[in-house]
């Protein structure tokens, strides 16, 4: 009875693990080429060929739908041509699956306080200073917000944090 099980154990074994590599090795290579196809766009931004840039960005989209650098890239291409309501709802799509990237929470912030949204560009700054203890740009920019809105109380923290 045992080495029967035994004999299952294995069987299964023969037969999963080499799926099981299959799908690691098609993962492997799907990061390679969105990692190829992502590089490509960022030497043809960096050459200011945008329309190069945004095919490959489209590759990266096909290949990768829920990847956050691709989508940040394609929402900050929305800003460029100058429609603000595509990039938000790229960089909002971006910060949703990679939530403590700086980068995609600091330009959050920047274009919240530019739309005058002082609420939602203060909860990510609180986000950011959570994340990042020690950067003074953000906390400063908190201490600016807290004293627009009358918050005594946080501008108070704040200071103390910033010069103790």
């Amino acid at each position: 009875m045992r080495l029967s099980v035994y004999k299952t154990i294995g069987i299964l074994l023969l037969v999963l693990l080499p799926s099981a590599m299959k799908a690691q090795q098609d993962d492997e290579a799907r990061r390679r080429k969105l990692s190829y196809f992502y590089m490509a766009a960022q030497r043809a931004k960096a050459q200011e060929r945008y329309a190069d840039m945004l095919e490959m960005l489209e590759h990266c989209r096909d290949i990768a739908p829920d990847d956050p650098a691709t989508t940040f890239e394609l929402g900050e291409f929305g800003f460029y041509l100058g429609k603000d309501s595509v990039g938000m709802a790229m960089l909002e799509q971006a910060v949703s699956a990679d939530p403590g990237n700086p980068w995609y929470l600091e330009r959050m912030a920047t274009v919240y306080l530019a739309q005058r949204k002082q609420d939602k560009a203060l909860e990510i700054l609180e986000k950011m200073a959570g994340l990042q203890t020690r950067r003074v740009d953000v906390l400063s920019e908190l201490f600016m917000l807290y004293k627009q809105m009358g918050r005594t109380e946080d501008v108070i923290k704040t200071m103390d944090f910033l010069t103790g």
